[in-house]
């Protein structure tokens, strides 16, 4: 596996909680929950190959689904509606401020 190597001073915006931000040539969205900073892949569950976990735009939080698909998440990764699986979590160390993920 691959390490990824992110500066959080490079996305000030993942100060607040329920943030997020897409790093799109590694299809990696990090989020900002009440106390932590997570990591899932970008990639649909369902499909990995075919689908893109894109941000919905619901006023009830940072939401996410796969235009392919319609496969919808809360910003925990949990699956809703038609979705069986979760998106997927990945490994994450932050150390003097930079985020290191460990890629699939």
């Amino acid at each position: 596996m691959s390490k990824l190597r992110v500066d959080l001073d490079a996305y000030p915006q993942l100060s607040e909680p329920g943030q997020a931000v897409l790093l799109r040539k590694e299809l990696v969205w990090l989020i900002r929950g009440k106390r932590r900073l997570r990591a899932y892949s970008a990639r649909c569950p369902h499909k990995p190959k075919e689908g893109r976990i894109v941000r919905d735009g619901s006023e009830r939080g940072c939401y996410f689904r796969c235009p392919l698909h319609s496969w919808t998440f809360t910003r925990r990764g949990k699956p809703t509606g038609r979705s069986k699986k979760p998106m997927r979590r990945l490994p994450l160390v932050i150390k003097g401020g930079v985020a290191r993920i460990e890629l699939p």
